[in-house]
């Protein structure tokens, strides 16, 4: 199945709705990082010390080179939280991160994910203070959030206008479609 193409702030921004919406089900906080300068290698990260990056690769016709710039994305994200450690110790404190997700649109290879999961090890021997004995990196895609994937809408869905639909077609809907309104019930 072919992905749609996202650009990268569309992208961004559907994420940071994605995960909001995830760890608000999981009774968790989110907290965006804005990128103004820059995010210093997080999009957000949560109260649970999980962070987030997103990134979708730009006019990429093929596996082999998505795989390339993904692989990219994360060797240079994975380094700026070392760059940016000074930033990072003050702004987590006495908390840590446990985890590091790369939200990718597509992703066409376990060899991305096997990469993540190297240099998390890589990052880790470095002994921040911010990077938890148990750190590591998963690349995901928004597949694995499906209870939020069903409560986000996408950006690329055509928008309604809500005032479109009337009281009565709310009624007549239940009317016409019994069956399926006791199974929603259900």
């Amino acid at each position: 199945m072919k992905s749609r193409e996202w650009k990268e702030k569309e992208w961004q921004q559907y994420v940071n709705e994605l995960l909001a919406t995830h760890h608000s089900l999981r009774k968790e906080k989110y907290q965006r990082i804005p990128d103004r300068n820059g995010d210093h290698g997080l999009e957000g990260v949560t109260n649970t010390g999980v962070g987030y990056q997103a990134y979708a690769d730009q006019n990429t016709k093929d596996d082999n080179k998505r795989i390339e710039k993904q692989k990219k994305k994360i060797y240079e994200d994975l380094k700026k939280l070392e760059t940016y450690q000074e930033f990072w110790e003050e702004f987590f404190g006495d908390n840590q991160l446990h985890r590091w997700h790369l939200l990718v649109p597509n992703l066409p290879d376990k060899e991305v994910v096997k990469y993540a999961q190297t240099r998390a090890r890589e990052l880790k021997k470095k002994g921040l203070k911010f990077i938890a004995d148990d750190f590591d990196a998963w690349v995901d895609t928004n597949q694995d959030y499906p209870e939020a994937l069903l409560m986000v809408r996408s950006p690329h869905l055509p928008k309604r206008d809500p005032n479109s639909v009337q009281d009565g077609d709310v009624a007549q809907f239940c009317i016409d479609n019994p069956i399926f309104v006791q199974r929603m019930d259900e």
